[in-house]
């Protein structure tokens, strides 16, 4: 399963594709290149897989690189979907104000006001 440290680890080698740089991707993410490098070989280690070919400038993944690369785009994605999820799941709050006629009011509105009062109950009136 993937923690906190492992997801930083998905974003450095990510940043690292990306920018084709360490330092570039270190800039990108506000870390030292040092970082970075740790992030790159801690993701490595726990694949037993060497992800980019040491060899070449700029720095290029390996064909398994290539392909490790895409699914994380796909986890950091989805990654990002369920941040989203989360942040969009919150009941409302604040005060709700309403301007329509009291007559309007008093007949269409009585019922839909109940119902969203037993929803949402008042947590603080105002008077």
């Amino acid at each position: 399963m993937y923690g906190p440290n492992e997801i930083d680890d998905v974003d450095a080698f990510v940043a690292v594709v990306r920018c084709q740089s360490i330092g570039h991707a270190a800039e990108s993410l506000d870390l030292t290149q040092p970082a970075i490098t740790r992030r790159v070989q801690n993701f490595e280690q726990a694949l037993g897989v060497e992800l980019f070919d040491l060899n070449t400038k700029p720095l290029k993944p390996t064909p398994m690189g290539i392909q490790v690369y895409q699914k994380c785009l796909a986890i950091l994605q989805g990654m990002g979907s369920l941040r989203e999820l989360v942040a969009t799941d919150t009941p409302p709050s604040g005060l709700l104000r309403l301007g329509v006629p009291q007559t309007i009011g008093d007949v269409v509105l009585l019922d839909a006001l109940k119902h969203l009062r037993g929803q949402f109950p008042v947590c603080g009136s105002r008077s």
